[in-house]
This record gives structure tokens, C-alpha cells and sequence, in this order.
């Protein structure tokens, strides 16, 4: 657990405004709290260690708390941030956020197929972008490395019934004709199994209070979705 040592300033975009802070480690994070819904938090810490298992490149991502001397400062702090526990996603330099669907056009095929493939499982419409602009929750470098962030509204099992999921998702143009051959048939049902396997071990990490004061997401729902049937899933992914 990470102590916040100052708070610098609050993001001006996204619907949270995550705090950039600096941590006792000397590295610097966006931190959300009360901001975020204890659902969100959840749905934070679990995707951010899920995505390991997609061969996904995300933040680094540490749990933390502020000094409550540090929360009287500013009454905005005691609102958005609060006591207790704190998700913290550290900055990742010389990068910038996706403007546009071209700007993925330089990443590697396999690696959006497993973003989309990351984002369906865990339910996740937020990550989505057309001709008209929109939000990716993606970072990029200048060598083409794609980092994926910002979780909180993912779980959210009504994007399971969503037929037209992937017609706003970030990869709409760079997998426009892709449907999974037999050999990503395999490599998946390999992959969502392994990361089967971690889910408890997962559920585990995160902190009780989160589970004790979210709304939506208990652990009991959250494994469930996380969990369920490989084969049923990857025959949705071929419509």
C-alpha cells in the first residue's frame, strides 16, 4: 500500500477528473476514490491485473491512501478522493492519448484482436470511437506500444446483451472484416482460461471495504461474469 504525499492537481478531462499525485515511491499517479463509485474501484483493480492475462500493456497500477491532515486541505479532496483505500494508475511518460481510430493503425493486428477481446469479456463499453470523436481510454508512445486504462465502468453486464458492441469500439475500423479463425479459437479458449484461473486469486486483492460499500458489484457477481463459459462467449464473438 502507497501513501500519498501531495496532491498536484485535478485531470480536466474524463468523467471522474482523476488527482495527479505523487506517491512515497517518488512516482507520480492519478488517483481516484469517492470519484469513481466503490463499483468502479472494483471494476479498476480487477481489469488492471485482468489485462495480464490478454498480453495487454497497462499503467502500472498500485492500491494507496492520503493522509487525512492532507483530505482538510481542500474540501473537494474529502468528496472526490475521501478516506480509505485508492486506486492509483501510475503516469506513464511520453505518451498520449488516442485522438482518432487512425492513430491505431500502426499497432499490431493481434494486439487490438486481444483488446477486443479483453474488453468484450469484461464487459466493457468504454472503450469506444468513430469518425466523430470519442473517448479510447488508450495511451500511446511514439514506438507504437498501446496501453490500456481507466476500468471503472467496466462489469457491466448489460453490454453482454449489446449485439452492437463492436461498432463503437475503438478497433471498428482495424478489424472491420476480422472474425476469429480456428487457431484464435484456440489461442483464446487458452487465454480466458488462464485467466479463469486468476479470478479469485484476483477477487482476493480487492480491499473489503470496496466490496462492503459498492452497490452493484459483489464478489459473488463479479466472479460469476468473470467466469463464465469459454465456448459460449467465443461463438458470440463470431456474429
Amino acid at each position: 500500500m502507497l501513501h500519498i504525499e501531495e496532491i498536484l492537481q485535478r485531470h480536466p478531462n474524463g468523467a471522474t477528473k482523476p488527482f495527479l499525485c505523487v506517491a512515497d515511491d517518488e512516482n507520480k499517479y492519478y488517483v481516484k476514490g469517492l470519484n469513481a463509485t466503490f463499483d468502479g474501484l472494483i471494476a479498476e483493480w480487477v481489469c488492471y491485473q485482468l489485462a495480464k492475462s490478454f498480453e495487454l500493456v497497462t499503467p502500472h497500477a498500485e492500491l494507496m491512501e492520503v493522509p487525512f491532515e492532507m483530505l482538510e486541505i481542500d474540501i473537494d479532496y474529502q468528496f472526490s478522493l475521501g478516506e480509505g483505500v485508492l486506486f492509483g494508475s501510475q503516469v506513464v511518460p511520453f505518451t498520449i492519448d488516442v485522438p482518432n481510430i487512425s492513430s491505431i493503425s500502426s499497432v499490431k493486428c493481434s494486439y487490438l484482436k486481444h483488446l477486443l477481446l479483453f474488453d468484450r469479456w469484461i464487459c466493457n463499453g468504454d472503450r469506444t470511437m468513430s469518425v466523430r470523436g470519442g473517448r479510447a481510454n488508450l495511451l500511446l508512445n511514439s514506438i507504437g506500444d498501446l496501453f490500456v486504462f481507466d476500468h471503472n465502468l467496466a462489469l457491466d453486464t448489460s453490454e453482454i446483451l449489446n449485439d452492437d458492441w463492436k461498432q463503437y469500439h475503438i478497433t471498428v475500423n482495424a478489424l472491420a472484416d476480422w472474425e476469429p479463425d480456428l487457431l484464435d479459437i484456440v489461442r483464446y479458449q487458452d487465454m480466458l482460461k488462464e485467466a479463469i484461473g486468476r479470478v479469485e486469486g484476483i477477487c482476493d486483492t480487492v480491499p473489503q471495504s470496496w466490496w462492503d460499500r459498492a452497490k452493484v458489484n459483489t464478489r459473488a457477481s463479479v466472479s460469476e461474469l468473470l467466469t463464465r463459459d469459454v465456448d459460449e462467449f467465443i461463438g458470440g464473438l463470431r456474429k
